[in-house]
């Protein structure tokens, strides 16, 4: 076992000590007998009030633990392990916080080794929902997984560290949200005004589908007094996705006022804030939100690429959309895709298909598979009156994807290419299910019928 540390603060000083207090230790354990273990004093060196109040916490343990061994001002040591856990264990009960031996626990499950985990044959851990493994045998080994944090929260059942590690490895580990999400509940009860648990309880709920409950979560995370910026930011995440687009542009606003441009997530926040804006009509103040998010990080493509897709989703300002998709697709890795699709796809909306085609292809050397890339290609050929290779690419597309647009073009190309009326109306009626007045469609189809007419009274 590796050192263990951990600090105790005693919150009221035992009888008879004339001092400020509160008093803090830092507790190291060996893990070892024999091996000393070392109890010491932080002090903070804010003046002679420091020194003086350090000096009284050494008078203090010098008097009440003669055993431990003084080894410089304010440390001390003891090689008899089980004589300094039992030290520790009385500072705890004066803390009246969990017990030395949940802490050390909590330490080892957090730090120590683990023992090799049971893998399935496909090389997922056995208790992981996606091992090749019979249920018995997944149940058997996630049981036998819990059974250490379990003992843990035997330990400290009113300890809310302890139920947060245990809903920590049900939700990561062991991809069990709904036990983790109860576990993390309990740690809420336990510690209302703690941010940390109530962050881990809404997500839970995230990955089990429950929005709604995130953002309740979050937006208690972000009331508590120890929240950072960070559960604000969750929440606007949430809320974008909500389609609350109101409140996460307040929520997006609120987390600014707390990181710097440099910040990491400074340019998430702000690409955040941009949909929610885009959302509630605010285009510009969109626009200019991906504008900061780029010049945060010039070399992203992400700011550039998330603007052209706004304005082309609205269908608005191509020409200044295609212009920022130009500035996406060259900041774009190597292997990435939706840049080149999005720019693709502008250029066929400004009546450029030709230009867009090579593009779509660089698309599918590096992701061949790509669905999007497979559809627009597909909307290019049939722009291109390339009807055979514009029907291979829909007829894949259309395999994995629903898309009315799609399925219009997928009805032109079986029109105009082989002559299949039949397969054409197919297409139509799909269409017009969704899209009940589509001109286009509409004359498309009855063109159709009056082919298949035209054919009957032929033959």
């Amino acid at each position: 076992m590796a050192m263990a540390e951990f600090h105790i603060t005693l919150p009221k000083l035992p009888a008879g000590v004339a001092s400020r207090g509160p008093w803090t230790f830092t507790l190291q354990d060996s893990g070892r007998d024999g091996v000393a273990s070392v109890l010491t004093i932080p002090i903070v060196n804010r003046g002679p009030e420091s020194f003086a109040e350090s000096a009284d916490q050494e008078q203090w343990v010098g008097r009440r633990w003669p055993r431990l061994q003084l080894v410089f001002a304010g440390a001390w040591t003891l090689a008899d392990r089980p004589a300094f856990l039992a030290i520790a264990e009385e500072l705890c009960a004066l803390a009246g916080g969990p017990s030395a031996a949940a802490r050390l626990a909590l330490h080892e499950l957090q730090f120590g080794a683990e023992p090799p985990r049971a893998r399935a044959p496909n090389g997922c851990s056995q208790w992981n929902p996606r091992a090749d493994v019979d249920d018995t045998t997944r149940n058997l080994a996630r049981a036998q997984d819990l059974q250490r944090w379990d003992a843990l929260v035997a330990l400290a059942p009113t300890w809310h560290e302890a139920w947060l590690a245990r809903a920590r490895r049900r939700t990561h580990e062991h991809e069990d949200c709904e036990g983790g999400a109860a576990d993390a509940q309990h740690a809420c009860t336990l510690a209302p005004h703690c941010a940390e648990v109530w962050e881990e309880l809404a997500l839970a709920h995230r990955l089990a589908g429950r929005l709604d409950a995130a953002a309740e979560a979050l937006q208690r995370a972000t009331s508590c007094a120890d929240a950072g910026h960070a559960p604000t930011i969750q929440l606007a995440s949430v809320l974008v996705a909500l389609g609350r687009s109101a409140e996460a542009v307040a929520a997006a606003d609120q987390a600014l006022k707390h990181i710097g441009k440099k910040h990491p997530e400074y340019q998430n926040v702000q690409l955040l804030r941009a949909q929610a804006l885009a959302a509630v009509g605010r285009v510009d103040q969109a626009l200019n939100a991906c504008r900061a998010a780029a010049r945060a990080q010039p070399s992203s493509a992400d700011p550039w690429l998330r603007a052209a897709k706004l304005l082309w989703q609205r269908g608005e300002r191509l020409e200044e959309a295609l212009d920022l998709a130009a500035k996406a697709s060259p900041l774009a890795s190597a292997w990435s895709v939706e840049p080149l699709v999005v720019h693709a796809g502008l250029l066929r909306a400004l009546g450029r298909p030709g230009e867009a085609l090579p593009l779509l292809d660089l698309a599918l050397e590096r992701s061949p598979g790509d669905a999007a890339a497979l559809g627009e290609r597909g909307l290019v050929h049939t722009a291109l009156q390339h009807w055979q290779l514009a029907l291979d690419d829909l007829d894949r597309y259309l395999a994995v994807v629903t898309w009315a647009p799609a399925q219009l073009a997928r009805a032109k190309c079986r029109w105009f290419g082989p002559r299949n009326a039949a397969g054409a109306l197919a297409d139509l009626q799909a269409v017009l299910a969704v899209t009940p007045g589509d001109s286009e469609a509409l004359q498309l189809q009855a063109t159709c019928l009056a082919g298949q007419e035209g054919e009957r009274q032929c033959g």
